[in-house]
C-alpha cells in the first residue's frame, strides 16, 4: 500500500500562495511609496514628480508641496504661488546637521542655459533641496572647478515679469556655470520686491572652459533690472562671484528691507559683492556686516572683495570684513569705487579690510578697464585697514577724460603698515584730492604715510606716526596740514616733506611736529608757512633756528610757535635785541636820508649772519615791525634794507 500524504502537501502549497500574495503586495506598496514621494499637503494627493504636482488642476495658490528624500531629474516651471518644501526645509546647510536630501538635477544637460526651478508666479518658496547641476546620468564634457561635469547654468531663476515674494532658503546650490539664484525681471525691468534669499549654501559654481559659452561666470545670486531683495545669512564656497546687482533705475515698490545685502560669508575666486548700476530713482541698497575672503585661483588675472560701479543713487557700504591674504602674485584691493557720482558718493563705514596690495582704491579707469565719466566719489569712516601695501588710493588716471576723483577719508580710521607696506594714502593726478581729517585711530607703519602726488590733499587732525615721511608732497601736489599729531612713541622719519616738485603748501596751525630727522623739510622753492606750531619743545625748532626742538629746513616760516602741544601751547616769537647805528655797518635805507633815525612810517628787513630764522617781532623803536632773517654769534649788523608790511 502506498500511502500519498496529500493534505500537508496541500496546506503547504496554501502557505505559500497566501505568504506570495502578501510578498507581492508589499513590493506593489513599496513601488507605490517610492513613486509617491512628493505630496501635495493640502490635497493629500500624491506625485511622482514636482512637476506633476504642480501642474494638477488640484494644486491651487497657496497649496504646500512637500518632496521627501531622494533624486529628481526635473526642470520644473513653478507658475503657481505654492511653497515646494524638501526635508531639510528648516535646517540651515550653513551650520546644522542635515537629514537625508532631496536632490534635484537637470533632466537635459545644458551648461549655459538650463534652470533646474523657473519660477512664473509671485509668492513662491523653496526651501530645503540640494539643487545640483552635475546630474552624473548625463555627460556634457564642461567641468566646474572641482572637477564635476556641469549640465546646468541656474539653480533658482526669475526670468519673468512682475514677480514678487519669492523665498528662497535652506538650499545647497552646487556645479551650477553661470548663477546659483538669478532674479531678472524680463523683458520689461518691472520692479519687484519682497525676495527673501536666506540661509542657503553655494558651492563649487562656474567653469573657466571657454568652450562652454558661460566661462567665467559661477556667481552665488544675480539681481538685476530692479529686482529688491533681502539677501542674508547665506555662505558661499569657491564662487567666483558672491553676489551681483544690475541694472537699477526704478523705485522698490515694497518695504526697504527688501534694500538689504547683509551677513553673507563669501570665498570667491574674483570678487565678493559686484555693486552696480544704480542711477535715476533706484530705491539704495545696504551691504552690511558680510565676510569676503579671496580664494587664489590660476586663471584669475586680478580679486577684489566688493566694487562699487556706476552710482548716480547713495550706497552704504558697512561693517564688512575683507580678506585677500590668500592671494598671491596678482593685484588685489579691498574695496574698489569707480564712476560713482559727486552728488551720490559711497559711504563706506567700519569693517576691515587685510591681505590685500590696496585696501581702498577710488579711480575714474581701472576699476571697470574703462573711462569713468562721473569720476569716483565716496566717504570712508572708522574702517581698519592693516597687512596691505597701500591702504587708500584716490587716482585721475591718465587713461581717463579726468572727471574728479574725491574722498572724504574721516573718523578713525585706523592704517596700519607692515615693513613691507609702501603708502599709507596716496592721492594722485591732476582732479584727484582728498579730505582727510579726525583719524585719531592713525596712519602708521609706511615707508610714506600720506603722499599727494600732483593732487590736492586737506589734512587735518590725524594721528600720523612711525612712517619713513609722514606727509610728502611731489610733482606740484599742494594743500593744507593744519592740526595734526606726528608725535608717538616711534616718531616719523620726517613729519612734512615737501620735495623739490611740490607745490604750495600751508602747515599753519597747531600741529605737533616729532619726527627723528626733521619736522619740516622743504625742497621746493616755495615758503612753507609753518607757523603756530609745536615742535617737540617749548623753544621751537632747530637746525637754522635757535630752538632745541626737532629740525626744520630753510624757506619754512616758524614764527611764533606754540610752547606746549596743542591744544595747550601758547604762541611765542623769537626775540632780537640790536643796536642800530647809522654807522655801525652797511647800512641802506630806501627813500630816506641817512641820518641816524629809523622813521615811525617804515618797515625794515635786517639780516644779521648766524644761521637762525626768525620772523616779524615787535621792537622797541620807531619802527614798526622788524623782520630777523639771520643771527650771528656776534650780533652785527650785515644789511639793512626796506621791506614791505608783514600780513598779521
Amino acid at each position: 500500500m502506498v500511502f500519498i500524504q496529500t493534505t500537508p502537501q496541500c496546506h503547504y502549497l496554501s502557505y505559500i500562495g497566501k505568504n506570495l500574495a502578501y510578498v507581492l503586495f508589499l513590493i506593489v506598496l513599496v513601488q507605490s511609496k517610492i513613486q509617491a514621494q512628493v505630496q501635495n499637503i493640502n490635497t493629500g494627493n500624491n506625485y511622482a514628480t514636482i512637476q506633476s504636482a504642480i501642474d494638477d488642476a488640484a494644486t491651487l495658490n497657496g497649496h504646500t508641496i512637500t518632496v521627501s528624500a531622494g533624486s529628481y531629474s526635473e526642470n520644473i516651471i513653478v507658475n503657481k504661488s505654492v511653497a515646494i518644501l524638501g526635508p531639510n526645509a528648516n535646517i540651515n546647510p550653513c551650520n546644522g546637521i542635515r537629514v537625508a536630501e532631496a536632490r534635484i538635477y537637470s533632466a537635459s544637460s545644458s551648461v549655459s542655459s538650463a534652470e533646474i526651478f523657473h519660477v512664473a508666479a509671485s509668492n513662491v518658496t523653496i526651501q530645503g533641496f540640494t539643487i545640483d547641476g552635475d546630474n552624473t546620468s548625463l555627460t556634457s564634457g564642461f567641468l566646474g572647478t572641482n572637477g564635476a561635469d556641469l549640465d546646468a547654468a541656474e539653480g533658482v531663476t526669475v526670468y519673468e515679469s512682475g514677480v514678487n515674494n519669492l523665498k528662497v532658503s535652506n538650499n545647497v546650490f552646487q556645479n551650477l556655470s553661470y548663477f546659483g539664484v538669478t532674479l531678472y525681471d524680463f523683458p520689461a525691468a518691472v520692479p519687484s520686491s519682497g525676495h527673501l534669499i536666506e540661509n542657503n549654501k553655494f558651492i563649487n559654481l562656474g567653469t573657466y572652459d571657454l568652450n562652454s559659452g558661460v566661462a567665467y561666470w559661477g556667481g552665488g545670486i544675480l539681481l538685476y533690472n530692479n529686482q529688491y531683495a533681502s539677501v542674508i545669512h547665506n555662505c558661499m564656497e569657491n564662487v567666483r562671484i558672491g553676489i551681483q546687482t544690475g541694472n537699477f533705475h526704478l523705485s522698490n515698490p515694497g518695504a526697504v528691507s527688501f534694500q538689504n545685502i547683509s551677513d553673507n560669508s563669501i570665498e570667491a575666486r574674483r570678487r565678493g559683492i559686484f555693486h552696480n548700476l544704480f542711477y535715476n530713482t533706484a530705491s539704495p541698497y545696504n551691504i552690511e556686516n558680510n565676510t569676503i575672503v579671496g580664494i587664489d585661483h590660476p586663471d584669475e588675472l586680478v580679486w577684489d572683495g566688493i566694487l562699487i560701479a556706476s552710482q548716480t543713487i547713495n550706497s552704504t557700504i558697512k561693517n564688512n570684513h575683507i580678506d585677500g591674504g590668500a592671494i598671491t602674485g596678482k593685484p588685489t584691493e579691498g574695496i574698489e569705487v569707480w564712476n560713482v557720482n559727486i552728488l551720490s558718493p559711497a559711504i563706506i563705514n567700519g569693517g576691515s579690510i587685510k591681505g590685500v596690495a590696496t585696501g581702498i582704491y577710488v579711480n575714474n579707469f581701472d576699476g571697470y578697464s574703462s573711462d569713468a565719466p562721473d569720476g569716483a566719489y565716496c566717504e570712508i569712516g572708522g574702517i581698519s585697514i592693516n597687512g596691505i601695501l597701500t591702504g587708500i588710493r584716490v587716482t585721475d588716471s591718465p587713461l581717463s577724460s579726468h572727471a574728479g576723483v574725491f574722498a572724504h577719508i574721516k573718523n578713525d580710521c585706523e592704517i596700519e603698515g607692515n615693513p613691507s607696506s609702501i603708502t599709507g594714502i596716496i592721492i594722485n593726478g591732476t582732479n584727484a584730492s582728498a579730505l582727510i581729517m579726525d583719524n585719531d585711530a592713525s596712519i602708521h607703519g609706511f615707508q610714506i604715510g600720506i603722499d599727494v602726488d600732483g593732487a590736492y590733499a586737506d589734512i587735518n587732525n590725524n594721528h600720523i606716526y612711525n612712517n619713513g615721511i609722514g606727509i610728502r608732497f611731489s610733482n606740484l601736489g599742494f594743500g593744507n596740514v593744519v592740526g595734526n599729531n606726528f608725535n608717538d612713541a616711534i616718531d616719523n622719519g620726517t613729519d612734512l616733506l615737501i620735495d623739490l616738485t611740490g607745490g604750495m603748501v600751508n602747515a599753519s596751525g597747531n600741529n605737533w611736529f616729532a619726527g627723528d630727522n626733521f619736522g619740516v623739510n622743504n625742497l621746493s622753492q616755495n615758503i612753507i608757512n609753518a607757523e603756530s606750531n609745536f615742535w617737540d619743545h617749548n623753544s621751537g625748532p632747530s637746525s637754522l633756528a635757535a630752538g632745541s626742538g626737532v629740525m626744520v629746513s630753510s624757506k619754512v616760516l616758524y614764527c611764533p610757535w606754540l610752547n606746549g602741544p596743542p591744544p595747550f601751547g601758547v604762541e611765542e616769537n623769537a626775540v632780537a635785541s640790536f643796536t642800530f647805528s647809522e654807522n655801525g655797518g652797511p647800512v641802506q635805507l630806501a627813500n630816506i636820508i641817512n641820518n641816524g633815525l629809523v622813521e615811525p612810517a617804515e618797515e625794515i628787513f635786517i639780516d644779521i649772519c648766524n644761521g637762525g630764522t626768525y620772523q616779524w617781532n615787535n621792537i622797541t623803536s620807531n619802527a614798526t615791525h622788524v623782520q630777523i632773517v639771520q643771527v650771528s654769534s656776534n650780533g652785527n649788523i650785515a644789511g639793512l634794507s626796506q621791506s614791505p608790511p608783514p600780513t598779521e
